[in-house]
């Protein structure tokens, strides 16, 4: 479990409430946005408040099983079509101009009084599909759980770990990035 910093406290007693920092990394290119209504100065920058609201963060645990499944997130981008605002066209023109299906998403909880560098990482997914509706569009990310359903695997692992055998799934046969795994 993760105690919180002098940072964090004095941040949360601050008022106001906890922001996601979004990052969408396509090939070399990186664009970062936030929750909470107002631009957030970070390290590369101004991340435009563009970020409605990140849903489905989090895993679940079967009690009677004790087998646990991490859950895929949905980012949801306010839409300038609706909004008329210039800067909350962010995400579509993400989506207009790349490439995005399995681009790499990393979300952190953090606060508008903190350093980017005290937010805490949710999570690395990936983007399985984009869907606009009236006035957001929507972003469903599956995480490295997620990814190996649409894959037909076959293979012959003989006397090897079944950790290195589900890592020979992930990498080689399901081309998952291994940040979305090893995420250090």
């Amino acid at each position: 479990m993760q105690s919180a910093s002098e940072a964090w406290k004095r941040a949360v007693s601050s008022g106001g409430g906890v922001i996601w920092l979004v990052e969408i990394k396509s090939g070399s290119t990186t664009w970062k946005a936030v929750t909470g209504g107002r631009p957030f100065a970070g390290t590369d920058g101004r991340y435009p408040p563009t970020i409605d609201r990140v849903t489905g963060a989090g895993s679940r645990l079967d009690p009677l099983t004790r087998a646990s499944s991490v859950n895929g997130i949905t980012v949801v981008g306010l839409d300038d079509r609706s909004t008329g605002v210039s800067s909350q066209g962010w995400l579509r023109g993400i989506l207009a101009n790349n490439e995005c299906k399995g681009a790499r998403v990393r979300i952190w909880l953090g606060h508008h009084d903190l350093a980017e560098s005290d937010f805490l990482i949710q999570g690395t997914y990936m983007i399985d599909d984009w869907i606009p509706a009236p006035g957001v569009i929507e972003l469903r990310c599956l995480g490295p759980a997620g990814l190996p359903l649409d894959v037909n695997v076959s293979g012959a692992w003989q006397m090897q770990h079944p950790l290195d055998i589900a890592n020979d799934i992930l990498v080689h046969k399901c081309q998952t990035p291994t940040e979305l795994y090893a995420d250090g």
